[in-house]
């Protein structure tokens, strides 16, 4: 329970601080990581995510889900690193993103339920597809 407390005051913490940084000033940034603004930032782009394409978003995420066979065993293994060249769905306590990692991208050997930094490109305007991860980092 403790752990869990804590992973929640750093999400908190982290999700205040994550922004949208294209066309963001100095001002617009400090503005933007107030819980408030933070709080409409992911509303605004969970129902109006088609206004975000083209923009990078960094996000505090969990890795949702390392997809299964039908009897339960991952396809490829636990580890984010075996899926590289995939799409991996994360989370954030609000909603699901699936997120695509380029081959070339190195990332940090978590699995399942693993909280994460994760930059992405919203290259198509759409929570499930067209996500492409630019930086995936532990906290």
């Amino acid at each position: 329970m403790k752990k869990f407390v804590i992973m929640l005051a750093i999400v908190s913490l982290l999700l205040a601080s994550s922004i949208v940084k294209a066309g963001y000033n100095e001002e617009k940034i400090k503005e933007a990581q107030t819980p408030k603004k933070q709080s409409e930032f992911l509303i605004d782009l969970t129902d109006n995510t088609e206004k975000y394409k083209g923009q990078t978003i960094t996000l505090p995420l969990f890795v949702s889900s390392i997809p299964l066979f039908a009897d339960g065993k991952h396809q490829k293994g636990d580890s984010l690193r075996e899926w590289v060249g995939s799409d991996v769905d994360f989370w954030n306590g609000n909603f699901k993103i699936r997120i695509s990692i380029p081959k070339s991208l190195s990332v940090p050997n978590a699995a399942h339920a693993d909280f994460l930094i994760v930059t992405f490109v919203c290259e198509k305007g759409h929570l499930k597809s067209g996500n492409r991860a630019i930086s995936i980092k532990r906290p």
